[in-house]
């Protein structure tokens, strides 16, 4: 086993940025011959080599996985317009195909390992690999598990002054207002409205066949979150509106002090619900912590304005209009931030 290798394209004199970032193995193992014993030969060294990298992140992080395979229906990065996908210090696991599909993308990222291939046409955009990972995107890459996969959904809390009808609740917010933690049907953050939310997990359980279930932004105002959750099932998710004016909205997820169980989770939504979520912010926006929405696609929309998010997990991802979204990893949960993820390179 050689760090790095002696042989080949990732040698240090032929790579000596990247050298240090790749393994090689060779195996050697004498085996006998059958041929070749005619002019006395009776065995032979066999000998086989392989060289790997981890391609997960910038300082072995991943922050944004896309769970869908190339043969979904939607590309696992999905664009639509003139975005930018932000995430120079952690990497980005697409398990689908990434097709700009003539649409100017432009992604910064430590590393980007695709599991299907690329498809750029049109403008196309570009991409960067902060690590120095040659080729960037690379293609083929065995898929990436889910991350959140062994974590279960939480149990209903128990009804709050904020919603003392537990789970039946469509709370609508005006003016300043604080909420608490609980069972609600929808919350409605109102136009131009201030809200706190008091730390703990806002259990979303919505009613199938009812549109507007969920959290919804109306536009405008202010959300403060520190050491929240919210919990959508039952075709209820996250959404807000288009246009200019939106919300400065700032969420953090609860610490392991608060609870060992969610730590490090803002969003997450029950694999069995089908709602689709969107998020967009204001250039002070910052959606903290872990967004799970792992059978759904998640939009980022925006004109013109650049907000961040942590840790993402989703079917697939899209960003549509002219939205910089700035993703980060998260090592609030078990180590999920820091996932490494080896491929074969050689």
């Amino acid at each position: 086993m050689n760090n790095p290798p002696l042989s080949g394209p990732h040698t240090t004199a032929n790579d000596p940025t990247n050298a240090t970032k790749y393994v090689e193995v060779i195996v050697t193992e004498i085996q006998p011959t059958y041929f070749m014993t005619i002019f006395g030969v009776n065995s032979a060294p066999v000998t086989a080599r392989a060289v790997a990298t981890n391609v997960s992140g910038g300082a072995n992080s991943g922050c944004l996985y896309t769970l869908g395979p190339p043969s979904s229906s939607i590309e696992g990065v999905n664009i639509n317009g003139n975005a930018t996908l932000n995430a120079p210090t952690c990497g980005i696991e697409d398990n689908g195909n990434y097709n700009t599909q003539g649409n100017a993308l432009t992604v910064v990222a430590g590393t980007f390992a695709v599991s299907g291939g690329q498809f750029s046409t049109g403008g196309g955009g570009s991409v960067t690999c902060t690590s120095g990972q040659n080729p960037c995107p690379s293609t083929t890459a065995p898929a990436a598990a889910d991350p959140m996969a062994a974590v279960t959904p939480p149990a209903q809390p128990a009804a709050s002054t904020s919603c003392p009808a537990k789970g039946t609740c469509d709370v609508s917010t005006s003016g300043t207002q604080t909420l608490e933690p609980g069972t609600y049907q929808s919350i409605t953050i109102g136009k131009n409205s201030t809200v706190t939310l008091d730390p703990g997990i806002y259990y979303i359980n919505g009613q199938i066949g009812k549109s507007g279930t969920g959290l919804n932004f109306q536009g405008g105002g202010t959300v403060t979150g520190n050491g929240v959750m919210f919990y959508f099932t039952n075709q209820s998710t996250v959404s807000g509106v288009g246009g200019a004016n939106q919300p400065d909205v700032n969420l953090t997820p609860m610490t392991p002090a608060q609870n060992a169980t969610y730590a490090g989770i803002t969003f997450y939504q029950d694999p069995n619900d089908t709602a689709t979520p969107s998020l967009g912010g204001d250039n002070n926006s910052n959606f903290n912590g872990i967004l799970y929405f792992p059978k759904v696609q998640l939009t980022f929309f925006g004109n013109n304005v650049s907000y961040a998010t942590g840790l993402v997990v989703a079917d697939a991802v899209a960003l549509s209009g002219h939205p910089t979204v700035t993703f980060g990893s998260s090592t609030g949960l078990g180590g999920i931030g820091v996932l490494t993820h080896p491929i074969l390179v050689e």
